[in-house]
């Protein structure tokens, strides 16, 4: 089980963060704080296990997410040479503490390449975080929802609608 996450240098988290887990968590919080971020960080882990198995590449889009490049994913404040960092407090016999850094891809800006990967085992890292899953809810306002519902209805009468 992930104990801890600490992230630096990633999307708002530009000074070392520590976000502390135990086996039911809840994210709150006002908006532009942090909460999507620390998910995303997560899934663009998860997305580049599943794509090279030694996550020597973080794949920025993907089959999880889509984060755009480099310079979307790191945050804005940090001047250019500086890695992202992710390092994880693990409770299993077999490891204890992964860290991972990545730095800008020159030739690729959408993906980055790991500058650090220091761990006690790797493969049980990458089967842990392989196992990541996200359930997405997508937010539908009102106006959106008059429209689906229309949209609904209109199809089975043969009329449209505006999107």
């Amino acid at each position: 089980m992930i104990k801890e996450i600490q992230i630096q240098n990633f999307k708002c988290f530009q000074q070392a963060i520590s976000f502390e887990f135990s086996q039911l968590n809840l994210l709150t919080g006002v908006n532009g704080r942090g909460k999507s971020s620390l998910l995303q960080a997560f899934l663009v882990l998860s997305q580049s296990a599943w794509q090279n198995a030694t996550l020597k590449k973080l794949i920025i889009n993907g089959e999880l997410l889509q984060l755009g490049n480099f310079d979307d994913i790191k945050n804005s404040e940090t001047p250019r040479g500086e890695d992202i960092k992710f390092t994880f407090v693990i409770a299993t016999p077999n490891i204890s503490q992964v860290r991972i850094n990545y730095k800008e891809n020159p030739e690729d800006v959408l993906i980055a390449d790991c500058t650090k990967f220091e761990h006690s085992g790797q493969a049980i890292f990458l089967d842990l975080i392989k196992k990541i899953h996200f359930v997405s809810a997508d937010r539908l306002g009102p106006l959106k929802y008059v429209y689906k519902t229309l949209n609904a209805f209109n199809k089975q009468s043969h009329l449209s609608f505006p999107n």
